[in-house]
């Protein structure tokens, strides 16, 4: 890969500078939106240079996560807050970069986490970032890393999870599908298919929840039946992408979706990539490599509806998901050329003198644009160092699964 390394690791030093420097003003301590997701850049940024005060600075951000918990901070959800924060730990834990006793602080915590979820399922809330979803992965990382003899506790919490889900889908011929609201400055409802906050989470949340025997059945069951649904839902038109980005109740479509892995056909595609490993369905491996071959069709030029580098819809997002193709076996998809592009791009958005390490993210801000500085995984900073860091050491991070990668 023709990428100047010696400045992909200036603009990643410069990056862990600014999270040493400026954490603190980080408000909030979710994974995706808070401290946790600037501590998982820490301790991996110490793992790449080999530099144990990082892992000092890790410490220190969980620190103060810990403390606002204890002070009173409430906002409970995996993106922004307390879920994303407990998982953060358990992350880190499972990996080997802290050694606490999670059970003496996160015991305390389950049942209001728990209550949570039961709240978002009540309002048909499945949200991944902000709603049930997001406690789900929470619960299941706690399932995967306790002792046999609690495994139960988390067993039986899961287990309500699929089955409200599972009860709140509209069936029909087969298909499973959610009605949720589509925008925020609108009351309008329908099925929303992206990985973020729609049923592609579904999908890839339940093919990971197929993995525990006794949730195996009604696992299959939700990740088959919202599939189909998904697959059914290809675009009629002459759009580029081969997804619109949701279906309203009428089954019109928005007929075109972007580029990045909130919406469209970038969040779609990991995901059938992951129910095709697990069903080893070669129909499915067949359609989703010409989906992904019809994404770099559409990247080869630098579009300019990218308005930030940030992972979420920014060009190092682009640069990740096919960073992350050169990790799947027997795909046999050459995705070199669309990650130079997409980093070289990325380096270039990083042209903002009062920006952290020079970058910003885009905000739509309701027609008045504008461009305000992110500290955070999805959106910022310490997104953009992890994808570096992966990219510079050619491996797919563990830190991605936040992300349902």
């Amino acid at each position: 890969m023709n990428l100047d390394k010696k400045l992909l690791e200036s603009k990643l030093d410069e990056i862990a500078l600014v999270i040493k420097q400026d954490f603190k003003m980080q408000k909030d301590v979710g994974v995706l939106d808070g401290l946790s997701g600037l501590a998982i850049f820490a301790f991996e940024y110490g793992k790449f240079k080999n530099d144990e005060t990082f892992f000092d600075i890790g410490g220190d951000i969980l620190t103060v996560c810990m403390d606002r918990v204890n002070k009173g901070y409430g906002l409970p959800t995996f993106c922004t807050g307390i879920a994303g924060f407990f998982w953060t730990l358990l992350h880190l834990e499972q990996h080997s970069f802290i050694a606490l006793d999670l059970d003496e602080i996160l015991d305390p915590m389950d049942d209001f986490l728990f209550s949570c979820m039961q709240a978002d399922l009540e309002k048909k809330d499945y949200d991944y970032l902000h709603g049930a979803l997001g406690y789900g992965m929470y619960f299941l990382k706690r399932y995967e890393n306790c002792e046999v003899k609690k495994k139960g506790i988390y067993l039986d919490k899961l287990h309500v999870l699929a089955l409200s889900v599972y009860s709140m889908a509209e069936k029909s011929n087969g298909f499973l599908r959610w009605r949720s609201k589509l925008r925020h400055d609108s009351d309008q409802t329908g099925f929303n298919l992206s990985l973020s906050h729609g049923m592609a989470s579904i999908v890839n949340f339940f093919v990971r929840l197929a993995s525990i025997t006794e949730l195996s059945d009604i696992s299959e069951k939700i990740y088959n039946g919202a599939s189909s649904f998904i697959l059914s839902s290809r675009n009629n038109g002459n759009a580029d992408s081969i997804f619109p980005s949701w279906v309203l109740s009428d089954n019109s479509q928005s007929s075109e979706s972007r580029i990045g892995w909130c919406y469209g056909d970038f969040g779609i595609g990991v995901t059938l990539l992951q129910l095709w490993e697990k069903n080893n369905d070669q129909d499915l491996k067949v359609f989703t490599k010409s989906l992904f071959s019809n994404c770099i069709r559409r990247t080869q030029e630098i579009t300019p509806d990218i308005n930030d580098a940030g992972f979420c819809h920014g060009s190092f997002g682009i640069a990740y998901i096919y960073h992350l193709l050169d990790h799947v076996n027997n795909l046999d998809i050459d995705a070199t050329s669309v990650i130079e592009k997409w980093v070289a791009k990325g380096l270039e958005l990083a042209c903002f003198d009062d920006g952290p390490a020079g970058f910003k993210q885009f905000h739509p801000n309701y027609g008045n644009p504008k461009y305000v500085n992110q500290l955070n995984l999805l959106e910022g900073i310490s997104g953009i160092g992890l994808v570096l860091i992966d990219i510079l050491s050619t491996k797919k991070g563990n830190w991605s699964e936040s992300l349902l990668l």
